[in-house]
C-alpha cells in the first residue's frame, strides 16, 4: 500500500492518518499485514514543485521516513523506498539520488525500527533493451546495499518473460554487483484483458511457484480488485472483478493458498528446460507442481515417480482433487501445458522423476520433405512392459508406428518414424496426437511440429503467408507502466499486419500491408527501429550470418532500406543497390513492397525449395516513442537467432 505522502501531509506538520489507520486496524483484525511504499511527496517538499514525481528535499524526507517508522514499527515490518524507480512515469530523478533517499531512511530505521526490514523500490524491469532508465537497477544494487535488506522486484506479464528476466538479467546482476540480500515478487501479475481468465489464472501459479524455487521471500499479486470495466489491460489485473465475483485466478490462488500452506520448497527435479517439476514438502506430505511450459516447442511427457506414498492425489487449478494410482510403488503420470499438482500423502523424499516417454520432431515436415518423428520410452517397472502405440496425425500427415512393443524391466528404447505432410497441412500450428497405452497407464501426448510454410507457386489475392493481429503477437515496452496505459496495443486497427510473399523469374517479392493509426518516423539508417518501421530477417542454411533488414517509409514519403546484419561474403552497397523497395501509405494502411534477387543472398531455385527461416516484426511509435511491436517469432528485437523462426519452403 502507498502511503503517499503528498496526502498525508499537505500541510508541513500537519498530518492526516485517519483514513491509514483505520485500513491498518482493519487489516490487522483479519490477520493481513500491510507493507508501505514511502514515496509522492507534497508540493512544497519537491525539488521539482510541478512534478508528481519529483525528487523530494532530503530534510523534509528525513521527516516524513521518521514519523511513519517512529509511530508505526510496532505494527510493520517491512518498507519499501519508492515505487518501480526504473520508470520515469514514477521517479523523476536518477539513481544516485534515489541511492540517497535509501541512506537517509536507513539512518532513521536504525534509529527508531532497529527490526524492520527495508526493501528497495520494486524494480518493474530487468532487460536491458526494455528499461526505460539504463543501468539505474545494477547501479542501485551495487551502491546501495548497505541501505536495503531485501531486493523487491516486480517483473508483470507472462510466465516466460518473467522467468527470462529473473534467470538471464536479475540473476547475473546479483552476481555482478555482489547482492546478497534475498528478494521478494513483492508486485508481479498479468492482466486478463487481451489473453483471458484462464491463461491469467495459470500465470498465476506458474509464477508464484517459480518464485519460490528461485529463492523469493514472497510473492504479492498486483491487484485484488479489477479498478473498473474499461477496455485496458489495468482495469483487468484483480483477482476478483470490480463488482466482487472471483474470477479463475482467484480459485488458483486458493488452491495455492490451501495446498502449499506450511510447507517448503524442496528442489526443481527436470533437467529439460521447459518441463517444470517442482517438489514442496510439509507435515509428512509431498506436493509436486508440474506443467509443460512450451508446449508449442516440446511435447508433453509421461514421467514415473517412485514412492513410498499411502496415497496420491492430482489436484487441477480449481482445486479439484482425484486419485491416481500407484502400482509397484511407481506413479506414471502426464506433464501438459495445463499445470496440475501431485499430491503425495504421508511418503519420504521422493526420488528423481524419471521421464517414460518423450517425443520430439527434430526438423519441419513440408511437402515432399518428411519429418522425423522421434519416441523415447523407458519400462521403470520390475516387469516387462506390453505399450500401445497410436498417432491421430489428421487430415493430410501420414505416420506409422509400430502398433505394440514390449519392453523388459529398466529397458530404454528408441523408434524413429517419417512424418510426411501434404500442403494441406504445412502450416504453422500443427500437432500431433500420440496415444500411449501399458496396463497400468493410458495417455494421450501432444506433439509439436515445427513451424514450416509452403509458399504456393501461385496463390488467390486475398491468400496471405501470414497474419499479425493478436495480442499474444505483441511485444509492449510499457506493460507494467500505468503512467504509459495511452501507449499500449488497443487492437487490430492500432497495429496489425499482412504478409505474403512469392518468387519469380529469380527474383523474391516480399509484400506488408500494415494497419496503423499513426505512422511516426523521424529517424533514418540504423536507429529506424525507432519509429514505425518494418524490421526482417532470414536466415539461409550454410551462411555465417543472419540478413536483417529495415523497410522504412522515411519522413517525406522517401522509402529506406537499412541492412544491419549480413554474411561476410557479401557488401552492405552491392547488396543494396540491387534490392528495390516500394511504399505507399493511404488512410492508415501502408503497403510495403520489396524485391530480392537471388543472387544478391546467394540462393537459387533449390535452395528456396528446400528452405530458409524467415522471421519479420512490425515497429509502432505514435509519436511518443517507440511503444514495441508485433511479431511473427522472437529472435530479432533482443537476441538475434534464427532457431524460432518458421521455415519457409517454396513450391516450384
Amino acid at each position: 500500500m502507498n502511503f503517499r505522502w503528498r496526502e498525508l501531509e499537505k500541510t508541513p506538520g500537519v498530518w492526516k492518518t485517519e483514513n491509514l489507520d483505520f485500513l491498518l486496524s482493519e487489516y490487522e483484525s483479519r490477520g493481513i499485514e500491510l507493507m508501505p511504499i514511502l514515496s509522492n511527496p507534497p508540493v512544497w517538499a519537491r525539488k521539482k514543485k510541478d512534478v508528481l514525481t519529483s525528487l523530494p528535499d532530503h530534510e523534509e524526507w528525513r521527516k516524513y521516513v521518521r514519523y511513519f517508522l517512529r509511530n508505526y514499527s510496532d505494527r510493520i515490518r517491512y518498507w519499501e523506498i519508492w515505487n518501480e524507480p526504473d520508470l520515469f512515469s514514477f521517479c523523476d530523478f536518477n539513481a544516485p539520488e534515489y541511492v540517497e533517499l535509501q541512506r537517509i531512511a536507513r539512518e532513521e530505521q536504525k534509529i527508531y525500527a532497529p527490526a524492520a526490514k527495508m526493501l528497495t523500490g520494486g524494480f518493474a524491469h530487468a532487460i536491458p533493451q526494455y528499461s526505460h532508465k539504463k543501468g539505474f537497477q545494477e547501479y542501485v544494487l551495487a551502491n546501495g546495499k548497505p541501505y536495503f535488506d531485501v531486493h523487491a522486484f516486480h517483473g508483470h506479464g507472462e510466465f516466460t518473460l518473467f522467468r527470462r528476466q529473473e534467470e538471464e538479467h536479475l540473476r547475473p546482476m546479483r552476481r555482478r554487483t555482489g547482492v546478497r540480500s534475498p528478494w521478494y515478487a513483492n508486485e508481479t501479475a498479468i492482466s486478463s484483458y487481451g489473453i483471458g481468465e484462464k491463461r491469467q489464472a495459470e500465470t498465476l501459479f506458474k509464477k508464484l511457484l517459480y518464485a519460490w524455487s528461485t529463492g523469493s521471500i514472497g510473492y504479492n499479486w498486483y491487484n485484488l480488485r479489477n479498478n473498473g470495466y474499461a477496455a485496458d489491460a489495468e482495469h483487468h489485473y484483480g483477482l476478483v472483478t470490480n463488482d466482487f465475483y472471483p474470477k479463475p485466478v482467484y480459485v488458483v490462488y486458493n488452491t495455492l493458498a490451501t495446498v502449499f500452506r506450511e510447507m517448503e520448497f524442496i528442489r526443481k527435479h527436470s533437467r529439460q528446460d521447459e518441463i517444470w517439476i517442482l517438489e514442496f514438502a510439509g507435515k509428512g506430505n509431498r506436493a509436486v507442481a508440474i506443467w509443460n511450459a512450451s508446449p508449442e516447442k516440446v511435447a508433453d511427457q509421461l514421467v514415473s515417480f517412485h514412492s513410498d506414498a499411502s496415497r496420491v492425489e492430482a489436484i487441477d487449478l480449481m482445486g479439484n482433487y482425484r486419485p491416481l494410482a500407484l502400482h509397484d510403488s511407481i506413479l506414471i503420470h502426464k506433464i501438459s501445458a495445463m499445470p496440475e499438482i501431485l499430491l503425495f500423502h504421508n511418503c519420504s523424499p521422493l526420488n528423481d522423476a524419471i521421464t517414460m516417454a518423450e517425443a520430439q520432431i527434430e526438423n519441419p515436415a513440408v511437402p515432399g520433405f518428411p519429418a522425423d518423428l522421434e519416441l523415447m520410452l523407458f519400462n521403470p517397472f520390475s516387469e516387462k512392459l506390453p505399450v500401445q502405440l497410436s498417432l491421430n496425425c489428421g487430415k493430410g500427415v501420414l505416420a506409422k508406428l509400430p502398433d505394440r512393443i514390449v519392453l523388459p524391466p529398466g529397458e530404454h528404447r528408441g523408434i524413429t518414424v517419417k512424418v510426411s505432410v501434404t500442403g494441406e497441412k504445412s502450416r504453422q500450428d500443427n500437432s500431433l496426437n500420440l496415444q500411449i497405452k501399458t496396463p497400468h497407464h493410458s495417455s494421450q501426448l501432444q506433439v509439436p511440429m515445427k513451424q514450416a510454410l509452403l509458399i504456393p507457386a501461385k496463390r488467390q489475392a486475398d491468400n496471405w503467408d501470414f497474419l499479425l493481429s493478436y495480442r499474444k503477437q505483441v511485444v509492449p515496452l510499457f506493460d507494467a507502466d500505468p503512467g504509459n496505459l495511452y501507449r499500449l496495443w488497443s487492437g487490430p486497427e492500432d497495429l496489425s499486419a499482412k504478409i505474403r510473399m512469392g518468387t519469380s523469374c529469380g527474383i523474391w517479392t516480399i509484400q506488408f500491408l500494415v494497419t496503423d493509426d499513426k505512422h511516426v518516423q523521424p529517424y533514418r539508417g540504423q536507429d529506424v527501429w525507432k519509429g514505425d518501421n518494418i524490421q526482417f530477417a532470414f536466415h539461409i542454411p550454410g551462411q555465417n550470418s543472419l540478413w536483417t533488414a529495415g523497410l522504412t517509409l522515411a519522413a517525406g514519403g522517401k522509402p529506406e532500406i537499412y541492412l544491419w546484419d549480413l554474411p561476410a561474403d557479401f557488401t552492405n552497397e552491392k547488396v543494396l543497390k540491387s534490392w528495390k523497395l516500394d511504399i505507399c501509405r493511404s488512410g492508415n494502411q501502408t503497403k510495403y513492397e520489396v524485391k530480392i534477387p537471388f543472387s544478391s543472398i546467394g540462393v537459387d531455385s533449390v535452395r528456396l525449395k528446400q528452405g530458409i527461416r524467415f522471421n519479420a516484426l512490425i515497429n509502432d511509435n505514435d509519436g511518443y516513442g517507440r511503444e514495441g511491436w508485433i511479431q511473427i517469432a522472437e529472435g530479432i528485437a533482443s537476441n538475434r537467432s534464427a532457431d524460432l523462426y518458421p521455415l519457409i519452403v517454396f513450391e516450384e
